[in-house]
């Protein structure tokens, strides 16, 4: 597994993909595939992050479930047990014009969460954890049938919207199926 705080050390400005847009948001985060099989990154906004906060993302039990559509698509969630911390991972393989979308097949299976205080970008958690097999498998087979959907950008982002306008996220949390638990 690759050593995280060497590519995005606690304390420094976090400049990876588009987080300067998310500076001052109350909460939001990204998920992006990282080049060079360096596996994934879930990147968590928070504005005026406490030592609690940081305390549950650095060493918090975190559950996965996943909602899977009538087209294939699938939309990941995680919850941090104990909070009210519920996470959306929306992943279009197909933005990717590299196989590094896929790497979770061929190498790499690992996502780095990153905790970072929105408004001034600083990176305070850097948690290393490798994703729940149920989980790396469901994408897996559903990433590789996307790179073979005829605009599937679109499909999904329309599918996503619809959960998203018809379900807030703990309604989805509990429509979605279990796929593990990291412990720590």
């Amino acid at each position: 597994m690759w050593n995280y705080e060497k590519i995005i050390p606690i304390g420094s400005k976090f400049t990876m993909f588009d987080g300067e847009s998310l500076k001052n948001v109350e909460s939001a985060s990204l998920f992006e595939a990282l080049p060079n099989n360096l596996g994934y990154v879930q990147a968590l906004f928070l504005s005026d992050m406490d030592n609690n906060e940081i305390e549950f993302l650095n060493k918090g039990n975190i559950s996965f479930r996943y909602i899977k559509g009538e087209a294939g698509f699938v939309l990941a969630l995680i919850h941090f047990e104990g909070t009210d911390l519920f996470i959306e991972i929306e992943f279009d393989p197909t933005t990717y014009k590299d196989n590094r979308a896929m790497q979770l097949i061929q190498s790499n299976n690992s996502i780095c969460f990153v905790g970072i205080e929105s408004t001034d970008l600083q990176v305070k958690v850097n948690r290393n954890i490798v994703i729940p097999l149920k989980l790396a498998n469901i994408w897996s087979s559903t990433w590789a049938t996307a790179l073979n959907i005829k605009d599937f950008s679109r499909k999904y982002k329309n599918w996503i919207e619809t959960l998203q306008n018809d379900y807030d996220s703990q309604e989805l949390w509990a429509i979605a199926k279990p796929v593990g638990i990291i412990k720590n």
